[in-house]
């Protein structure tokens, strides 16, 4: 009809199937990941070494590289943990 407005509204639904990635760089290319944990702008892998490795931004510490640098783009070893089996991230404020 003329002047009638029709909205079509089309819902896709993601299916979540889980995909064997690669890391491209870093401590992590040669070692398989166990379990992974993302922030907002952080993610966190526990690797089959048994170690946590952390990569992204870095500007108040949350990496636990002990390390000044504001990013890693790269994982990198986090320092003192070791043997982990549980890993969690969250996005605050």
């Amino acid at each position: 009809m003329f002047g009638e407005i029709i909205h079509e509204v089309r819902l896709r639904v993601m299916e979540l199937v889980p995909t064997h990635a690669r890391c491209v760089g870093g401590p992590l290319k040669r070692l398989s990941v166990k379990k992974i944990a993302a922030g907002r702008q952080t993610a966190y892998a526990i690797a089959e070494d048994g170690f946590l490795y952390a990569w992204g931004d870095n500007s108040f510490g949350q990496l636990g590289i002990n390390s000044t640098i504001p990013m890693s783009t790269t994982p990198v070893r986090v320092i003192g943990i070791q043997n982990i089996t549980v890993l969690s991230a969250s996005v605050c404020c």
